[in-house]
């Protein structure tokens, strides 16, 4: 699973008298499970996603082409293609398509999850410089990126709105690092719909 990514397999250890041992990895995985990072600041270009999956998968350590690759990837960086990628329907079908071509392989690279880290094609110093609402905006995140505990409480005023028991009981156990994600995603959200990029 996830928690084991990388090589596995024995240790074949050759041993002869006079000499130091002589040791060779032999992997015997089927599968190997794998996350990787997929960096796609500047491109416009949806098309060439598929490109850059394979050519993360290649530069997986150790890489083996007998194994087949069940990924977890994380894209990231700044592109046009931010609103697009960030449409949970948009990326369920790119991953869905992706999977498809898969099937029937002897050795096959599957997407298990895909997180969109990215942002949008937008310059925040020149926002930061303005004194329009998209600058409060910003000035407002960044007021409670500063402090833990205004985050935090932010969190508490958002469960009371939601009437789920599911979805408080989510955000109970809402680690900083969580939290500091959810703000960033919405830090984005809202600039790449007031500011076109």
């Amino acid at each position: 699973d996830f928690g084991e990514s990388g090589a596995k397999g024995c240790m074949i250890v050759e041993i002869s008298q006079g000499d130091s041992p002589v040791l060779k990895f032999i992997p015997t995985q089927i599968i190997r499970f794998e996350e990787v990072g997929i960096d796609l600041s500047g491109e416009d270009d949806l098309n060439k996603l598929f490109e850059k999956i394979e050519d993360a998968k290649l530069a997986i350590r150790d890489f083996d082409t007998n194994s087949s690759y069940i990924l977890r990837i994380n894209l990231f960086g700044k592109t046009s293609l931010h609103s697009t990628i960030n449409n949970a329907e948009e990326l369920k079908q790119l991953v869905d398509t992706y999977n498809e071509d898969q099937m029937g392989q002897d050795t096959f690279v599957w997407i298990d999850n895909a997180r969109v880290n990215t942002q949008p094609l937008i310059d925040i110093d020149t926002i930061k410089m303005g004194n329009d609402f998209p600058a409060e905006i910003l000035k407002t995140f960044e007021n409670i990126e500063s402090d833990k505990n205004k985050l935090s409480q932010n969190i508490q005023d958002l469960e009371k709105d939601f009437s789920s028991n599911n979805i408080k009981r989510e955000l109970a156990v809402l680690s900083d690092e969580d939290k500091k994600e959810i703000l960033e995603k919405a830090k984005w959200f809202l600039l790449g719909k007031m500011i076109k990029s």
